[in-house]
């Protein structure tokens, strides 16, 4: 984990809110996962830290407030933000107040939160970062099989065919679409093997 950052100007985020009780106790739950991840990363701040899976019901909760508004004041922490699933729930995260960034899930497949979401993040200031840009391999020249979905497969060939098109590999399609998407300021890609 940090070692591989050692030397290296990088920015680096990290995650909280995996499965924490949310109650009394999670300001202290939030501070011990933060100082474990800041060990870990061996690094004395993150850029940002971001509650995974935030959703709409979390931000009611006063002790998710009053702990991430601490976690605001700490100078550890670059900048605050969430990962959420749908359109809802991003668009209450952009809303609540709470987070300079939102991670959404987007790819060509499936840009619909983000075109829901991404005018209301820009007026807002919140600046957004996808996921799942290559759906789990399935928009890569590799083409790795997802369940048998006609219309998914259907989809992830018409994908294919537009990028030949254009003289392009779907891999390259898939990442460029999004590094130049008016909305979208980060994207994440999964690595799941060094090849």
């Amino acid at each position: 984990r940090g070692a591989a950052l050692e030397g290296l100007t990088a920015e680096v985020w990290t995650k909280v809110g995996r499965g924490e009780r949310v109650d009394e106790s999670l300001s202290g739950t939030l501070e011990r996962s933060r100082d474990e991840s800041l060990g870990k990363l061996r690094r004395a701040r993150v850029e940002l830290l971001q509650w995974h899976n935030w959703t709409a019901q979390l931000g009611q909760s006063a002790h998710f407030r009053a702990a991430w508004e601490r976690l605001a004041r700490d100078p550890r922490v670059g900048a605050l933000g969430a990962t959420t699933y749908g359109v809802e729930d991003a668009q209450a995260a952009v809303e609540s107040g709470l987070f300079q960034w939102v991670q959404v899930e987007w790819n060509l497949l499936r840009p619909m939160v983000l075109a829901r979401v991404g005018p209301l993040a820009r007026a807002r200031g919140v600046q957004m970062s996808v996921r799942s840009v290559y759906l789990q391999g399935a928009l890569t020249d590799e083409g790795r099989k997802l369940p048998a979905l006609p219309t998914l497969e259907a989809a992830v060939q018409r994908a294919r065919g537009l990028a030949s098109a254009h003289g392009s590999g779907l891999t390259r399609l898939a990442l460029r679409a999004a590094l130049e998407h008016q909305y979208i300021a980060r994207v994440l890609v999964g690595i799941d093997r060094v090849e």
